[in-house]
């Protein structure tokens, strides 16, 4: 090879070193990176599924102590002979 044409070569060549490490990593960094995009947004619904859980338990104990509340009447507090206590939560 000329003299003149080995820097050029050198070059060359490391364009397409470059060329081919892009090409076979990107898709690497690709599939890392989603994936760890996708353990995140699991998490995210994991959690946000507990909290659903437990918001939906809430309600549901809530809905049933006024639903006791609402039938409860003079005569029943008679016949209890006793203060009407109803239990607060948070």
């Amino acid at each position: 090879m000329k003299e003149e044409a080995r820097e050029a070569v050198r070059r060359y060549r490391m364009e397409c070193y470059r060329a081919l490490y892009k090409h076979f990593t990107s898709h690497a960094d690709f599939v890392e990176k989603k994936q760890l995009e996708i353990d995140h947004q699991l998490e995210i619904v994991k959690e946000a599924k507990q909290n659903f859980k437990g918001a939906k338990n809430v309600l549901e104990r809530a809905e049933t102590t006024l639903q006791q509340l609402r039938k409860l009447t003079i005569a029943d507090y008679d016949a209890e002979r006793r203060q009407l206590v109803i239990p607060f939560e948070n």
